[in-house]
């Protein structure tokens, strides 16, 4: 049996389960030593990332810092994230260094989520 370039993506190989989120995220990256600003969309959120919807082209591999506010939170929560991939304006984000306090977080976030979520 042969491997397809496309078979880690499938949702059987994924580390984490992910769940349906929409919302709006700031997403903060440094180009040309200016530190840029904007919102997007999350279309997905995982304990290991998410998948989100940005009007600016992000680059893979690149670093972003992501802020949102998850259902039933009372503040916003920061993360450090590496683009993975991208695809027409999607981007996969996994989160890298992530302190206890958002870890906890996210786990709460997507446990809340599941329980919201048949599929």
């Amino acid at each position: 049996m042969t491997s397809t370039p496309d078979a880690k993506y499938t949702s059987a190989a994924r580390r984490w389960k992910r769940y349906s989120l929409r919302g709006t995220v700031k997403i903060i990256n440094t180009r040309n030593q200016a530190r840029i600003m904007i919102f997007g969309q999350v279309d997905n959120v995982s304990e290991g990332g998410m998948g989100l919807y940005s009007p600016q082209a992000l680059e893979v591999n690149e670093k972003v810092e992501i802020e949102l506010q998850f259902p039933a939170s009372q503040s916003s929560t920061k993360f450090t994230g590496t683009v993975r991939n991208a695809n027409n304006g999607h981007y996969g984000i996994e989160f890298c260094e992530v302190a206890m306090p958002q870890k906890e977080e996210l786990v709460r976030a997507c446990s809340t989520l599941s329980r919201s979520q048949t599929c």
